[in-house]
């Protein structure tokens, strides 16, 4: 009986354990450890916390800004991995990237801000392979194709102690993919992607590729306090895909994710700077290291320099920002194993933002 248990816990702590995933990450926030839930103003805000549309008065429109996120491949053998890889032998596969997790990334989710009001639409897909045990090779691949739309809408309520805002979002989504571990060297597995007359329709049959569609909902909540004229105080929660965003056809569920976080900023006229501090998801099953998000920035209105520490792992990056063109590159790490600071997956991202306009 107690082997059965242990046995249980270790699959389950496995299961809850893997790359944590949200709908849409800010690029941003990405180098700044992630830690983001009480400052969510940029043009992200409704995918971390719809609660900071409550400090909003003014118009804000961004109209082109894709991003791109991929493995980190700045070494040559890192690169070298996936050149020389041949797609239609497992064998290769396993040899190329065992240990060795893959991401593609990429999207755009141009909207509007409109005092209180916020409106993205969704447009992103990413595939991850991350493929585990050298003795019996399992992979753990997951992709995700996502075109939808998101609105949401906050209240703010001012007092002698700040602003607090409290904000609903919902959201409308057609997702195509799949999510599961899958053995390598099982005998339908292998033959169909050994077989070269097996192009991608016939891959994505033999992994369970499905499509659909579902309704998702968000709350947020965002405290701020200012001290003065330069500096403020800023406390944020958010339930992100409350009760899990659920498709049609099988596909799989985006899950609930509930995040937390507190921050200080402090501008005098374009120099600025800024601390945030996040745990999340602080409703799932992982070890409290995974958890930890801290952030910072510090800069002008022109150039930023970002770094963070994300679960366990370093991030940095830098963001120049000429109005009508706006650029965020740098490097990450994160977790996407069974536990703190067991698998680290190194990724780098692009972000380009174009005719972006603001009035206050």
């Amino acid at each position: 009986m107690r082997k059965i248990l242990i046995c249980f816990i270790l699959f389950f702590t496995e299961v809850q354990c893997r790359e944590i995933i949200y709908l849409v990450r800010s690029s941003k926030a990405l180098l700044m450890g992630d830690a983001y839930t009480s400052l969510a103003n940029d043009d992200y805000t409704l995918f971390y916390n719809v609660g900071a549309l409550g400090e909003n008065d003014g118009f804000h429109i961004y109209p082109i800004n894709p991003y791109v996120m991929t493995t980190n491949l700045i070494k040559s053998e890192d690169r070298d991995r996936l050149n020389s890889l041949n797609k239609n032998s497992v064998d290769d596969i396993v040899d190329s990237i065992l240990g060795f997790p893959v991401l593609a990334s990429g999207g755009i989710n141009p909207g509007l801000k409109l005092g209180k009001f916020a409106f993205n639409l969704v447009l992103n897909g990413s595939a991850r392979v991350n493929i585990r045990n050298a003795t019996h090779p399992n992979a753990e691949i997951i992709s995700r194709y996502d075109r939808g739309v998101i609105a949401g809408y906050a209240i703010d309520f001012k007092s002698g102690i700040g602003l607090t805002s409290i904000g609903l979002s919902a959201k409308y989504l057609w997702r195509d993919g799949q999510a599961g571990f899958y053995d390598l060297y099982g005998p339908t597995i292998y033959e169909d992607i050994s077989d070269p007359d097996c192009g991608e329709e016939c891959i994505k049959n033999v992994l369970g590729h499905a499509s659909g569609n579902g309704w998702g909902w968000d709350m947020g909540l965002l405290h701020v306090t200012k001290f003065d004229e330069n500096s403020q105080f800023r406390f944020g929660l958010s339930f992100l895909d409350i009760g899990d965003t659920t498709f049609s056809g099988g596909v799989p569920a985006q899950e609930m994710l509930i995040n937390t976080g507190i921050s200080y900023l402090y501008r005098n006229g374009s120099f600025n700077w800024a601390l945030s501090f996040d745990l999340h998801p602080i409703n799932r099953l992982v070890e409290f290291g995974r958890q930890i998000h801290v952030g910072g920035e510090i800069g002008f209105d022109i150039v930023q320099v970002m770094a963070g520490f994300n679960g366990g792992y370093f991030s940095f990056g830098a963001e120049l920002d000429f109005k009508i063109i706006k650029a965020i590159a740098g490097i990450y790490d994160m977790e996407v194993g069974g536990g703190y600071q067991n698998q680290k997956a190194k990724r780098m991202l692009l972000y380009i933002g174009l005719l972006e306009i603001e009035f206050q």
